[in-house]
């Protein structure tokens, strides 16, 4: 079962990269406004075009979306100088390792704790039978007890 599994699977995928080819995508709207996206523009509904077919290959450098004139941001927009964007910069990463020493420390104490720890400590008191042993045998209203406990 598992053998006839691998193999329709890979069959499937030895074929699917020419059903995959690009088509143009639309976005197609009903009569109640519904959108519906296809690659197929039926022609009783309100169509319009989202990507034509088109290979990126085919596509010439200056189309690739990339920035040409070599502005990163407009004109108006506030710059900082880079020695200060630097010095920003170093500070965020002083911080950043002042921060990930103490977590480091945090950690190593952690560790050292939970080894200093007889086998088993902490284990206890996640298990309802203890708890609920503990709570009987105990002489004081234990475990937010509102009623006595009789031990019977």
């Amino acid at each position: 079962m598992l053998k006839a599994t691998l193999q329709i699977l890979v069959m499937i995928s030895l074929t699917s990269p020419i059903g995959a080819s690009a088509s143009t995508l639309y976005r197609c709207k009903d009569e109640f406004g519904h959108a519906t996206y296809t690659n197929y523009k039926a022609d009783n509904r309100k169509c319009t075009v989202l990507s034509h077919d088109e290979t990126r290959s085919s596509r010439s450098a200056s189309k690739s979306g990339g920035n040409t004139n070599g502005k990163a941001s407009p004109a108006d927009f506030p710059k900082v100088a880079g020695e200060t964007q630097k010095n920003r910069d170093s500070d965020r990463r002083y911080i950043l390792e002042q921060e990930l020493a103490a977590e480091q420390k945090h950690l190593e104490e952690a560790r050292k704790s939970l080894t200093e720890q007889p086998s088993g400590a902490g284990l206890n008191r996640h298990n309802p039978s203890v708890i609920v042993s503990h709570c009987m045998n105990a002489t004081w209203m234990p475990c937010g007890a509102r009623f006595p406990i009789s031990n019977k």
